[in-house]
């Protein structure tokens, strides 16, 4: 049997105080969780090294990218971002975006991947913001297509928060197709328009949410097909999420993502999977919600 290739790093970690909105040791905690689970055994760690700077500029402002290696950005820009400037930032910013590349390269071969980080959309070209520095989503899409990997590629984006950085990267180039379904009353530095966006209202529960995200799959399906899907499945769309604001329970999650991924598995399209965002003052019930779409992937494959 093929094992599920699952990317991984120990250096993603951030020292960030227990009062800020990120977890700075999430990506370890959700990789210690699986571990301990009786489906792990259905998976295989990956490990992959970073990008170079000069890799970015697929996606990314060379002078953005230069500013934040060398820690010049002015105070308003970190600001935007909302994270310290430290090495191990720079570290994990280089990082995510050849995990997201390595899953999705992977999963042409075995169906599906996981990535145990991930998911940074609000990064545009020339800025960061709203925890993102590098788009990892729009990176690996742009090099799948540079390395003629794929030709063709779904950034499927699942988060409570609208995709606006990834919308801005990819907006040009029509072999990338960027679905959104996010919560309505979200508004970055600009409201993007993407090739499909889903905003729902505040309160959306998950009746509404699985009924919704059921026309976009198949509105998507009907006007592009895709060679590979980068699927973010954020779970701050959970009812007790800190940041979100619909009414999202586990099991609806856990719907979500069994619905997308058997779309996806029954017209035998690969799926490469990013965790997004997901913000809780318990932390070991933000480790859970992370956890489903990894369950369900060893459910499904």
């Amino acid at each position: 049997m093929v094992k599920i290739p699952l990317i991984h790093s120990a250096s993603y970690e951030l020292e960030l105080h227990d009062t800020h909105k990120v977890m700075g040791q999430k990506s370890t905690a959700l990789y210690n969780a699986i571990s301990a689970m009786h489906w792990s055994k259905k998976f295989e760690t990956v490990t992959c090294s970073g990008v170079s700077p000069k890799d970015l500029t697929l996606a990314h402002d060379v002078k953005y990218i230069d500013r934040f290696v060398n820690n010049h950005l002015s105070r308003s820009e970190m600001k935007l971002i909302n994270l310290p400037w430290s090495a191990r930032l720079l570290k994990r910013s280089l990082l995510t975006p050849a995990g997201t590349f390595e899953a999705a390269k992977l999963a042409l071969t075995t169906g599906v991947a996981c990535h145990t980080a991930g998911g940074s959309h609000h990064a545009y070209r020339n800025f960061g913001y709203g925890f993102c520095v590098f788009n990892d989503l729009a990176y690996a899409a742009l090099r799948l297509r540079k390395e003629k990997l794929a030709r063709r590629v779904l950034i499927l984006d699942c988060d409570v928060h609208q995709g606006d950085g990834t919308i801005d990267i990819c907006k040009n180039n029509p072999d990338i197709f960027t679905c959104s379904i996010h919560g309505g009353q979200y508004i970055g530095p600009e409201r993007m328009v993407g090739s499909l966006d889903v905003a729902l209202p505040d309160g959306t529960d998950d009746a509404q949410y699985l009924s919704k995200l059921k026309d976009a799959l198949n509105f998507t399906s009907n006007n592009f097909l895709p060679d590979i899907v980068i699927y973010d499945a954020g779970v701050d769309v959970h009812l007790n999420d800190k940041l979100g604001r619909l009414n999202i329970t586990s099991d609806g999650i856990i719907a979500r993502d069994q619905l997308i991924l058997a779309f996806f598995q029954k017209r035998n399209i690969p799926v490469a999977t990013v965790i997004g965002g997901g913000y809780s003052v318990d932390r070991s019930e933000l480790i859970n919600r992370h956890m489903l779409v990894f369950e369900t992937v060893a459910q499904l494959y």
